[in-house]
């Protein structure tokens, strides 16, 4: 059985069948069996419960857990605060998932680097950031220490494991969440990566019919998906009077009948006018369809979502494309696509 020992000012003594574990502020870990330290993990130790098989201690920075069957784990549960609605999206709901897959990633990031492409590196690592995993740069330039220390001492991975838990512990302290910023670059499905989402439905077109088409098949996307999100539903005149900053965006019908669209429409990458969509070439047909992704007009670091067309009647159906890992997609239907690709993002969007 598990059991707690004493807790001094800031000293948690856990022990089982004659092995255990010490906490302390200034000690940091150390199980009895053995003698280097664990990790240093600050804070003050304000909450223990004894559950028999699994003893923990809630600290101002975390949780230490103690049980028979998995022995000592950290919990730093203020690391996983900023990233855990993205994560849990993504199937990591657990602060002990979450950074397994960051460490997971972060070799997977150096393993490209050392026998594939630096480039693909770069990029595999940025786009990691960008779906959540925002500790996975600092985790990356500690694994270069141990392939050195690898090459030069023969360590093994299972002892320099406690190094990327003490480089956690030093995120904690430094609140490295609040360093890190990215600039949304796409793709279609980063959008959705955003904590708060918001659906922009039009509200002007003299085709009153196409008009409701619109509004109707964007009303049900969004109760299929945005509903679940706590999304807001708004309308394009209201969302030019709301504060969407910090939102991903998803905006449906065509750029003249979407007051939102229409205000923002100078700064994309393309142009609809004259029932033609001006983009890498001119698409003329009168069914032609368009979904594509750029920054927030309001911030860069969040996405918008855009899904227009020549006709809002032509906006009844234009999710069932299979769509997500482009920046646009041009279609006729969900079987006939004429072209999608990624934008060239240098001091601008273009194709």
């Amino acid at each position: 059985m598990a059991q707690m020992i004493s807790m001094g000012d800031s000293v948690l003594r856990i022990k089982s069948d004659g092995k255990g574990v010490d906490y302390s502020k200034d000690g940091g870990l150390n199980w009895w069996s053995r003698t280097e330290s664990w990790a240093s993990v600050f804070g003050e130790i304000t909450d223990l419960i004894d559950g028999g098989d699994v003893v923990m201690a809630q600290t101002t920075t975390g949780k230490l857990i103690y049980s028979n069957n998995d022995g000592v784990s950290w919990r730093l549960d203020k690391l996983f605060e900023p990233i855990k609605n993205r994560m849990a999206r993504q199937a990591y709901s657990e602060w002990e998932t979450c950074v397994n897959e960051h460490i997971i990633r972060a070799i997977n990031v150096r393993l490209y680097d050392l026998y594939l492409d630096t480039e693909k590196s770069n990029k595999l690592q940025e786009n990691d950031i960008k779906r959540g995993f925002i500790y996975i740069e600092p985790l990356v330039e500690k694994l270069k220490e141990f392939e050195k220390l690898r090459d030069e001492k023969q360590i093994t991975f299972s002892e320099f494991y406690p190094e990327l838990l003490d480089l956690l512990n030093s995120l904690l302290e430094r609140e490295y969440w609040k360093e890190v910023k990215t600039l949304f670059t796409g793709p279609l499905n980063a959008v959705s990566n955003e904590e708060k989402i918001v659906y922009i439905y039009p509200t002007q077109d003299k085709d009153k019919k196409a008009l409701k088409i619109a509004q109707d098949y964007a009303l049900m996307i969004f109760n299929t998906f945005g509903k679940a999100r706590n999304g807001l539903w708004l309308a394009d005149s209201t969302a030019l009077k709301t504060d969407l900053s910090e939102y991903g965006i998803y905006a449906y019908g065509t750029i003249e009948s979407n007051l939102f669209l229409k205000h923002h429409s100078a700064s994309f990458p393309f142009k609809i006018e004259n029932q033609t969509i001006y983009a890498n070439e001119e698409y003329t047909d009168k069914n032609t369809k368009l979904i594509t992704c750029v920054p927030n007009p309001y911030n860069n670091e969040k996405g918008m979502a855009i899904y227009t067309a020549l006709s809002n009647k032509s906006i009844k159906g234009i999710n069932s494309v299979f769509h997500g890992g482009e920046d646009y997609i041009f279609f006729l239907s969900k079987n006939y696509i004429i072209r999608n690709g990624r934008y060239n993002k240098n001091e601008k969007w273009e194709f």
